[in-house]
């Protein structure tokens, strides 16, 4: 095909077509159907700012989008609006794709207005109200970073009992706002359509025992019954998402013991249907309480609405339970309703599709294991870092925009005897690299003029003195999903801390990395069965019983993990990693040790994101485990 008809091809297009250099560039070229669609001339078009399409108020949002178009080549369909000459905004779909030519990268938009006007303008308001959700979340991460690291620095002084007592309450009250944080990020992520679903097996009847032992002081507190029948023709091994099934169990149950003061909560499983190795479940979950009336109904699966709202002191939540339950089952291929009658109680109810044997998972993809290299090449750089002194008095860099939290870190550095020095952006972190030696840095990664993410890039080129390239740098984000952590990788950061920090965590962060520069990856050796048979004074046999033990019940608790994950279930998580620590630390697997440490952590901190992230790779490890054995 030669120039000329691609030239026809683009100016024919009845598409709008924008072609746009460079990543903060300008339209370099645009065919008429784009000039028509803004009401320009074509020669007027080109030469604009690629923000000069957008109207002004979704500029800050479309600077994201446009950079996740970037990293990942382009995308398939994309909703959002464009500024008219006229100062009108106008709602399209778009498609884009980036082209390298002539060492230059061009992204090629392609632009078309809706057939479906009504469902375009919905797509469009989910995804302005996911990315509000986004930023607000990090906006509130931020104040009760401050919050609590001011109260955990309060409560280690030598203070009375009365301002100790109420330092402690702020804290409290601070972490409690974490769990409200964690609800609205649920249910944006699943309004997004991003919310992710496991296909493993688990039984059945275990999760149902375990989901018993959650309610058992509820039950006991409120002098209430609670039973369990079971179908016992469904399958004792079910593949799916026992997680997200937990999550919807507990929120219905949750509620109907909330509901009830008198009598009792059964719930019920029966198999409606069973053929080619997939069964359809039912779930009802009966309660005796109060009922709800008709006119309750038709809001009841709304978001932020609750069952008596008048009596809200009593009844507190955030009212997305519900709404974040019958979400789920849709998600799953399932169906969720109810019959109630007011002073009789109420079933609720749902029907979900199980597997009966396991799908064979996919391998890593590429760029998963271009990623594990990358982290490991990293750390080994830090083998002539000060870290490896643990004596040694480390001066730390904070970069952070936020002058409360300035002074909170710095305070919590000198609590653990370093010494500090704040930089409010990232310009000004590079200026101090060059002024002074550092030995390690943490980073904000929303900060003016310079961020975070592009202050690394810069150090890791070389900008701020050579022998700083392989300087310690720990991310300091309010963000908490799976991407933020990978993006703070791919940029060369060695670290992870998301807002709320501690002192804690801090000296977490420095030991994590000083000790790492030996080890790969900073996890350890791998698992040796030549090292276990060792221990146990070469008898073989006695090493393999113990680690088929071992892995059994390491198996059993990683199911339980990640289905306490899914409810924000910090406390079980943590009791489950303990054990599973102790377990590992016996076999010498010393990466699971190092796994479940990190993962105590998280839970800790309740970092249901970065929480999840460690249960896979506990996952993976202990199938590497099983084959080098």
């Amino acid at each position: 095909m030669d120039n000329d008809l691609y030239q026809e091809v683009f100016a024919g297009a009845k598409d709008g077509i924008f072609v746009i250099e460079g990543r903060d560039g300008q339209v370099a070229a645009a065919n008429p159907a784009a000039a028509r669609m803004l009401g320009y001339a074509t020669d007027v078009l080109v030469g604009k700012h690629v923000m000069d399409l957008f109207p002004g108020n979704e500029r800050s949002t479309m600077v994201d989008t446009l950079d996740e178009i970037w990293n990942n080549d382009g995308t398939e369909r994309l909703a959002c609006r464009l500024m008219k000459s006229e100062g009108d905004e106008l709602t399209v779909s778009l498609s884009a794709h980036v082209v390298i030519q002539q060492d230059k990268a061009y992204l090629v938009i392609f632009a078309s207005e809706p057939t479906n006007f009504a469902a375009e303008q919905s797509r469009f308001a989910a995804m302005s109200r996911s990315r509000f959700v986004a930023n607000l979340t990090h906006e509130l991460r931020t104040p009760l970073n401050a919050l609590i690291g001011m109260s955990d620095l309060l409560v280690d002084m030598n203070l009375e009992e009365e301002p100790r007592d109420a330092a402690m309450m702020v804290a409290d009250s601070a972490k409690g706002l974490l769990g409200l944080v964690n609800d609205v990020l649920d249910f944006a992520k699943i309004e997004a359509g991003k919310m992710e679903m496991r296909h493993r097996p688990f039984q059945l009847e275990k999760t149902l025992e375990g989901l018993s032992n959650t309610f058992a002081l509820q039950v006991s507190g409120k002098n209430l019954l609670y039973s369990l029948k079971l179908d016992e023709k469904i399958p004792e091994t079910l593949v799916g998402d026992e997680g997200r099934l937990r999550q919807i169990l507990v929120n219905l149950v949750g509620n109907a013991l909330k509901f009830t003061d008198h009598g009792g909560v059964t719930l019920e499983v029966q198999q409606e249907e069973a053929a080619d190795k997939r069964v359809k479940l039912r779930f009802s979950v009966i309660d005796t309480g109060c009922g709800i009336a008709d006119e309750e109904r038709s809001h009841l699966f709304e978001a932020f609405t609750q069952v008596g709202e008048s009596d809200s002191q009593t009844f507190a939540g955030t009212g997305l339970g519900l709404t974040i339950s019958r979400q789920l089952v849709e998600m799953m291929g399932g169906t969720l309703g109810l019959t109630s009658q007011i002073g009789h109680g109420s079933t609720f109810w749902f029907s979900l599709p199980f597997d009966t044997e396991e799908v064979v998972e996919t391998a890593p993809s590429p760029k998963q294991v271009a990623v594990a290299v990358q982290a490991a090449q990293a750390v080994a750089g830090l083998q002539k870092s000060a870290l490896h002194n643990e004596h040694r008095q480390l001066h730390v860099l904070i970069a952070e925009d936020n002058k409360v939290n300035q002074t909170v870190a710095l305070g919590m550095m000198r609590k653990l005897g370093y010494t500090g020095v704040a930089a409010d952006n990232g310009e000004h972190a590079l200026e101090l690299l060059l002024a002074e030696d550092f030995d390690m840095v943490f980073m904000d990664l929303q900060m003016p003029k310079l961020g975070g993410l592009a202050t690394t890039l810069k150090i890791r080129a070389g900008e701020a003195k050579r022998h700083n390239r392989d300087i310690p740098i720990v991310a300091m984000t309010g963000n908490a999903s799976r991407q933020d952590r990978q993006d703070c990788l791919d940029a060369g950061m060695n670290g992870y801390l998301t807002k709320p920090i501690s002192s804690e965590r801090i000296l977490e962060a420095v030991n994590n990395i000083g000790s790492s520069a030996d080890q790969s990856a900073s996890r350890g050796a791998p698992f040796s069965m030549e090292g276990l048979i060792e221990q146990m004074n070469g008898d073989v046999e006695l090493a393999e019983e113990i680690l088929e033990i071992f892995c059994e019940d390491t198996e059993e608790r990683l199911q339980r993990m990640a289905a306490a994950v899914t409810n924000y279930n910090f406390e079980a998580i943590s009791h489950e990693a303990q054990a599973l620590e102790g377990g590992a630390l016996n076999v010498r697997a010393e990466i699971l040790v190092h796994l479940a440490r990190e993962l105590r952590r998280a839970a800790a901190h309740q970092e249901q994101e970065h929480a999840a992230v460690l249960i896979d790779e506990m996952i993976m490890e202990l199938a590497a485990t099983l084959q080098s054995t």
